[in-house]
């Protein structure tokens, strides 16, 4: 037992001595402390889902994972907020964890055949990203024959093969059918401003019993007046992107682009996702915010709110100059392309009042857009009898 204390205190001497001479080192410029900015550039996460696409039958339903992974040091709450164009098909997600959620799809028996893509987005810590997963539903009995409000690829059957004129002299050969395919696409972001950029990203899709894709010679058609794509014309079996340029002279509206592959004898066509094009900011309250705060004096409240990214706008910086005597009010992060917190401290001294609060997002071009918070303080600490609507005003 003895010799046991005697070699216990010999290491842990040791690793005093060891501590003391990596302390030294540092101080002498031997040993690099950790650089803070590694740190800090892993503070993000990223988005994956689990497939990728699916199918659904109509009247079925389908479970898709979307994981977070999340750099060191990142551990903001996320919240997701869904974007689907498909019609005839409802998209849910289910219970928010660290690692992610789950994105639950299900078909009305009236499901029309299309194929589209929905959209993720994961919001949380001053920061926002986007995946899409591709859907494609055979459609029900009693379908209706409007296409999808959105992407309505289309595809040419592939002709039958049809022998060659023989020529003397050369073997005769024998045209080939082509692998029939379809396209989907999707925007990002998937709002602009007049002289902005966006980027379209174009997959090529086949059925599951295909082998290899097919090379798809791909262009993007019925772009807005002024609009121009590179490049031109790209070529892939898999998927490739477009950086589309609006002109400054663009008329704020919605718009859509046709993209149109050719590979042989086969053909399809796609629509992008409605594109808003937008002079001013979009903020908004975010997923379960009330917009109106309720307090007694001396209490703090929050609000989150979500900043849409808009080329050319996008980050947003938020402000208020409504003012409240002994109240602070205050956003964090200022600048941002994603979610901020609004938060009100009151004090003993805050009058009591129900008025409204101005959030104001400024974009980088200098235009704002405002968005209205009820804020009601009640100094007896009792409920007030009235409440006030928030609004949004640009």
């Amino acid at each position: 037992m003895k010799r046991h204390l005697v070699e216990s205190s010999h290491v842990s001497r040791k690793r005093v001595f060891a501590v003391a001479a990596l302390s030294l080192a540092m101080l002498a410029g031997l040993v690099a402390p950790p650089e803070a900015g590694a740190a800090v550039a892993a503070r993000t996460f990223t988005l994956s889902t689990s497939p990728k696409s699916v199918s659904i039958k109509a009247g079925g339903s389908k479970t898709v994972r979307v994981v977070v992974k999340r750099g060191k040091g990142f551990t903001a709450p996320l919240s997701f907020r869904v974007e689907n164009p498909m019609s005839g098909v409802v998209a849910t997600t289910g219970k928010v964890t660290s690692a992610g959620t789950r994105l639950t799809l299900r078909a009305d028996t009236t499901v029309p055949p299309q194929s589209g893509q929905i959209v993720v987005t994961a919001s949380g810590g001053g920061q926002s990203r986007r995946i899409a997963v591709s859907v494609i539903s055979a459609g029900g009995a009693n379908a209706s024959v409007a296409p999808a409000p959105t992407v309505s690829p289309t595809v040419s059957p592939a002709p039958a093969p049809t022998p060659t004129t023989p020529n003397p002299g050369a073997p005769t050969t024998q045209a080939l059918p082509s692998t029939p395919f379809e396209l989907t696409a999707q925007t990002f972001p998937s709002k602009a401003s007049p002289g902005s950029q966006m980027e379209v990203t174009v997959s090529v899709v086949v059925p599951s019993t295909v082998a290899a894709k097919p090379d798809v010679r791909i262009k993007l058609t019925g772009l807005p007046p002024g609009a121009t794509a590179s490049p031109t014309e790209l070529s892939t079996s898999s998927s490739g992107s477009f950086k589309v340029a609006f002109p400054k002279s663009l008329e704020p509206g919605t718009y859509r682009i046709s993209v149109e592959g050719v590979s042989g004898n086969a053909a399809a066509k796609a629509l992008t996702d409605p594109i808003e094009v937008r002079t001013t900011p979009l903020i908004q309250f975010a997923s379960g915010e009330s917009g109106t705060l309720r307090m007694t004096q001396g209490e703090t409240r929050t609000v989150k709110i979500f900043s849409w990214g808009i080329a050319g706008i996008s980050p947003v910086k938020f402000s208020t100059p409504t003012q409240i005597p002994n109240t602070t009010i205050s956003f964090s992060p200022v600048n941002v392309d994603g979610v901020a917190t609004m938060t009100v401290v009151s004090t003993q001294a805050s009058p009591s009042l129900a008025t409204n609060i101005d959030i104001v997002g400024t974009g980088a071009t200098g235009t704002k857009s405002v968005l209205k918070a009820g804020l009601i303080i009640d100094s007896n600490g009792r409920s007030a009898d009235f409440s006030l609507s928030s609004s949004f005003d640009e």
